[in-house]
């Protein structure tokens, strides 16, 4: 993603914050959240069938996308982009060295 995109997004979504409360975000995400349980629930059987290449990503893909839009609103509401950052930053080594302990070359 460009960088001019994500400037359009980081500036609807304060838009957004500042439009709706911070519950309507809250509520949104609980109920994007939701859904994406409910398809992920539906499609339990069709993981298998996903090994056989009988499955269409396609059916998860937009509630993926609504629950990330909500995340990044919820995000935005509560000013928690530096504490997810480090967060997430932290993930990110941990799984590092995971791989590296499997003797996984990153490329």
């Amino acid at each position: 993603m460009g960088c001019g995109k994500r400037l359009i997004d980081s500036m609807l979504l304060k838009a957004a914050a500042r439009i709706w409360p911070t519950s309507f975000h809250e509520d949104m995400l609980i109920e994007e959240i939701s859904e994406l349980q409910e398809k992920l629930a539906s499609l339990s059987i069709k993981i298998l069938h996903c090994r056989r290449g009988r499955i269409d990503i396609d059916l998860v893909a937009e509630e993926i996308a609504d629950v990330q839009i909500c995340l990044e609103q919820f995000i935005e509401c509560h000013e928690l982009y530096d504490a997810v950052g480090e967060v997430r930053k932290g993930k990110i080594n941990r799984l590092i060295e995971r791989i590296e302990q499997e003797n996984y070359e990153l490329r």
